[in-house]
């Protein structure tokens, strides 16, 4: 007997779900998990190709998806990012992105020509129902709308090692002197090459 609103249990959902014992609404209600949740999860033991994605992508996918209980919020990406916020992984020797893996989950392929755009903005959100498909042109505009059409600078960077806080630490320690920049890359992780050009505002002008 499955005891209600216990850990979700990734088998026991899965048994459930396939054999139609009780109603998504009733697992639902059973694992306090939303519906589309627990749809991602039963499908997740299929055999059968999802899309252009075969098991492997997908499993991937599911392995790094968060498990929400309010089906309305961003599903954000637990896993590594690329360079512009979106999750992404590795399967079958292909780098996928996961909110695309999602809208082919949930929706099928993907048509030619079109991207998957974000509707709340939040390229880490792999909710399929944030996701909407678009052209380039359509996509270009949404940046514009939406006030991204530039490039992310400083601490806002994915990969940024730095915040705002320790690059002025770091100007203010060269200031004060008797440090060189091989010793300032050593403190912060950074090379001699990346504290110059921080120390010069070559980099980090913003601040």
């Amino acid at each position: 007997m499955v005891r209600k609103n216990h850990n979700p249990n990734t088998e026991e959902i899965q048994y459930l779900y396939r054999n139609s014992l009780l109603s998504v609404n009733e697992i639902a209600r059973m694992f306090n998990l939303t519906k589309s949740s627990i749809v991602l999860i039963g499908k997740a033991g299929a055999t059968t190709k999802v899309g252009r994605y075969n098991r492997s992508p997908v499993h991937k996918l599911l392995a790094k998806f968060p498990v929400v209980s309010d089906g309305d919020a961003c599903w954000e990406w637990m896993g590594t990012r690329d360079k512009n916020g979106y999750g992404s992984f590795r399967a079958s020797g292909k780098t996928y992105k996961a909110h695309r893996v999602s809208w082919s989950f949930y929706f099928g392929d993907v048509p030619d020509g079109l991207d998957v755009l974000h509707k709340c903005d939040n390229p880490k959100c792999v909710n399929p129902y944030h996701l909407f498909l678009g052209t380039d042109v359509e996509n270009a505009h949404d940046r514009a709308v939406k006030g991204r059409a530039y490039k992310p600078v400083g601490e806002l960077c994915v990969h940024a090692k730095l915040t705002n806080e320790k690059v002025l630490k770091l100007r203010a320690e060269y200031a004060c002197g008797g440090i060189t920049y091989s010793e300032l890359g050593k403190k912060y992780c950074i090379d001699s090459g990346t504290a110059s050009r921080i120390v010069n505002r070559k980099t980090w002008k913003h601040i």
